[in-house]
């Protein structure tokens, strides 16, 4: 005779085994990056997690492999402890409660249950982008970085690719803005195209601070942007100055002593490392600060994002990727066919690859001739980039086959040479320089 304790142990694992196979034929049935996609692996998260960590060390392990044929076997275990150890707890609890308040637990315990199966089920929803009530003065203000952005842009070389930050950059300057006078203020405003007037700039700025604070999902989209300030201790920052960058720019301050912390690199390193998820490490050298330095502004921006439709590994192979019309080399191919938005002209194709939640959208342009990058370069401008994407956004969504190259790079640039070329240079003057709202 099989003890009860055993038999109900077969009747949990029996039906936790029907469950996750219910979950698994739901996760292939459906399109990845739908809702329904998306829910079931959110449910499977911690081992997905564990499984890329291991895909990302060895480079070998396929996650739809690691899906089919070990995290089911884990999950059905852990449905089949986790009903068992309902069972005992709530046998356990009704034990403890007087016959006459027996139904009112039954009451209690269905109505918790439908509270928490509504709950799960509200999660079921589709994901769509999360509102964001815009301002005109936020309008502004992207539309000046966007022109700052192409202007810096066209400013660079021609040659080998290019990576940066355009919102990092006027977000740190934006900040240093808010101490600047007279020419140094001019030039600033000038270079960084900021229509707005200091009392209405920064809280701009923080308005879009908190917009980009908003779209993280979890596991899937990963944004942080951080700025602090190092201080010299014992320096007479304005409180105006410190009240501007805690409230609009969520800038952490620490002091520090410049003229006798000899590790104070080391310090503000291991802060931008962190705050990189160690993707920058040493940023700061000892031979950069000296006696005289009163602050350092630190700004950094991490982001980790997975595609609402991804790529599968298996399909990933070495395919030419072409120089110019005539040289081409192999590198390591994405590819998939999926519904994108599309907006071809005669000399450029544009799509637009959604991360989870669709608050967030990688924008490719693509001259469609090999040897077409400059002259798409010459065409940017605000206006022509905003009008191209009024043209993206009204497309319909229709199957296409996408190909990406699969690479990393990395970027170092001066800001100081790069920002002086583009008119202003008094900031990196000592004797020009003029910071004055900054100190009293």
């Amino acid at each position: 005779m099989v003890p009860q304790h055993s038999r109900r142990w077969r009747v949990a694992l029996f039906y936790s085994a029907l469950f996750e196979s219910v979950l698994v034929f739901l996760a292939f049935g459906a399109p990845r990056g739908s809702w329904l996609h998306a829910k079931i692996v959110w449910m499977h998260g911690p081992l997905l997690w564990l499984a890329e960590r291991f895909h990302d060390e060895l480079g070998r392990i396929d996650l739809e492999d690691a899906v089919m044929l070990v995290i089911p076997v884990i999950m059905v275990i852990f449905w089949a402890v986790a009903w068992r150890g309902l069972q005992f707890l709530f046998a356990t609890i009704k034990q403890r409660i007087p016959p006459q308040h027996t139904r009112r637990f039954r009451w209690s315990l269905g109505l918790g249950l439908a509270i928490v199966l509504a709950t799960a089920f509200s999660t079921l929803l589709p994901a769509g982008p999360k509102p964001f009530m815009k301002t005109q003065d936020v309008d502004s203000l992207v539309e000046g970085n966007t022109a700052f952005a192409l202007a810096f842009y066209k400013q660079q070389p021609t040659n080998g690719n290019l990576s940066f930050s355009p919102y990092n950059v006027s977000s740190a300057l934006g900040l240093t803005y808010a101490g600047a006078a007279k020419q140094t203020e001019t030039e600033m405003a000038s270079t960084l195209h900021f229509a707005l007037p200091q009392e209405t700039l920064h809280p701009a700025f923080g308005a879009l601070q908190k917009r980009l604070n908003t779209v993280q999902r979890g596991s899937s989209i990963k944004l942080v942007t951080a700025n602090a300030l190092w201080l010299q201790q014992g320096y007479p920052f304005t409180q105006q100055f410190m009240e501007v960058a805690r409230s609009h720019y969520d800038a952490e301050t620490r002091a520090l002593d410049f003229k006798g912390t000899a590790n104070a690199s080391s310090e503000i390193n291991d802060w931008i490392g962190k705050k990189t998820q160690g993707k920058i490490g040493r940023m700061i050298t000892p031979d950069q600060i000296t006696a005289n330095t009163k602050l350092i502004l630190c700004s950094a921006i991490y982001f980790k994002g997975k595609w609402e439709t991804q790529f599968a590994p298996s399909a990933t192979r070495p395919r030419a990727f072409f120089l110019n019309e005539e040289k081409s080399i192999d590198v390591p191919m994405m590819s998939q066919k999926a519904e994108f938005k599309t907006y071809n002209d005669s000399q450029l194709h544009l799509i637009e690859l959604p991360y989870v939640g669709r608050d967030l959208s990688m924008i490719i342009l693509l001259p469609k001739h090999p040897d077409g990058l400059g002259d798409l370069e010459q065409q940017l401008s605000p206006a022509q980039l905003n009008e191209w994407l009024t043209k993206l956004e009204g497309s319909p969504s229709k199957e296409t086959v996408v190909v990406l190259p699969r690479f990393k790079t990395t970027q170092t640039i001066n800001l100081r040479q790069e920002l002086g070329r583009l008119g202003m240079p008094s900031l990196f003057d000592p004797k020009q320089s003029n910071l004055s709202r900054m100190d009293s």
